[in-house]
């Protein structure tokens, strides 16, 4: 699976979406000819109050939503990988250490 993603033309979709939601520990909205949201993932992650907005295009693309009024120093998305993504991999890997000492001492492999 992660091969494929990783091929040049490969693209996501709501695995991706989802992950990425919980990866950043922030709601998805997804929107399609409406200012209305058609879809969120992770609706119920509001710690922060911020929230990642795509449009959808032709049942198949997505894009990113940015705020043209916010600073580009505190925008959610960037073209450059940002503290925000280093703390959501560094978390990420806790927990997947965590979760492999926890198993390991329950008796697991």
């Amino acid at each position: 699976y992660i091969e494929e993603k990783r091929r040049v033309g490969v693209w996501g979709d709501d695995i991706e979406i989802h992950a990425l939601s919980e990866m950043y520990d922030m709601p998805i909205q997804i929107y399609a000819y409406s200012n209305t949201p058609m879809r969120t993932f992770s609706e119920s992650r509001k710690s922060s109050g911020k929230v990642i907005m795509l449009s959808y295009h032709r049942r198949s693309h997505y894009n990113s939503i940015v705020d043209l009024d916010v600073e580009p120093s505190k925008r959610i998305i960037s073209d450059s990988l940002g503290t925000l993504e280093e703390l959501a991999i560094a978390k990420c890997s806790y927990i997947n250490n965590s979760n492999r000492i926890m198993s390991a001492l329950e008796g697991g492999d």
